[in-house]
């Protein structure tokens, strides 16, 4: 019995030395319902407006989501192409040049948002950039939209941090989706 005490004081002593970090923050799916994509972030994000230039697009307006954990930005920037549907492939493989040109590339693979007959394909993307930060990006085009998910990860930060696999491998596409039937799997 006096075992058991000391385990339950030593416990608690530890949950008190151990604090919680003051940046982490609560992780949740965000779903942009009228541009039809989820994906798990730190919190809820900032939404900004911003531009992107391309040869091929010129410069169009993107609305763009932030938020932060630990030191890592979690961006999405929105670009809309629907104006511009038969020039999607090569817009998606432009984006793919620009980021992986001149730039010292970690990994190169292509990535699946899920699978199945919803699955939209795109890339990903680990890049260690000049100023000692790593970008973890995946980009995808569908719904008329180039969808840029890209987790920044600061110089001298963490490079192995998993928050950043858990952010851009969590894209959905498929938001009509029962997550109670398994991909595959016959319905009930």
């Amino acid at each position: 019995m006096r075992f058991l005490s000391l385990m339950a004081a030593m416990l608690a002593c530890f949950a008190v030395a151990a604090p919680v970090s003051a940046e982490a923050a609560a992780w949740g799916q965000f779903v942009d319902e009228e541009l039809g994509f989820a994906v798990n972030m730190p919190g809820e994000p900032t939404v900004s407006a911003g531009e992107y230039q391309t040869a091929i697009l010129g410069t169009v307006p993107t609305k763009i989501y932030t938020a932060m954990d630990r030191g890592v930005t979690f961006t999405v920037t929105l670009v809309d192409v629907r104006d511009r549907l038969m020039e999607s492939a090569s817009v998606l493989q432009e984006v793919i040049y620009i980021r992986t040109r001149d730039l010292n590339i970690v990994s190169d693979d292509l990535s699946r948002s899920e699978p199945g007959q919803h699955a939209v394909y795109g890339r990903r993307v680990t890049e260690d950039r000049p100023d000692g930060s790593r970008v973890v990006a995946a980009f995808y085009l569908t719904k008329g939209h180039l969808f840029l998910f890209e987790a920044t990860i600061p110089p001298g930060g963490d490079k192995g941090t998993p928050v950043s696999g858990r952010f851009v491998d969590s894209v959905v596409f498929n938001l009509e989706r029962d997550w109670n039937i398994v991909p595959g799997a016959p319905a009930p």
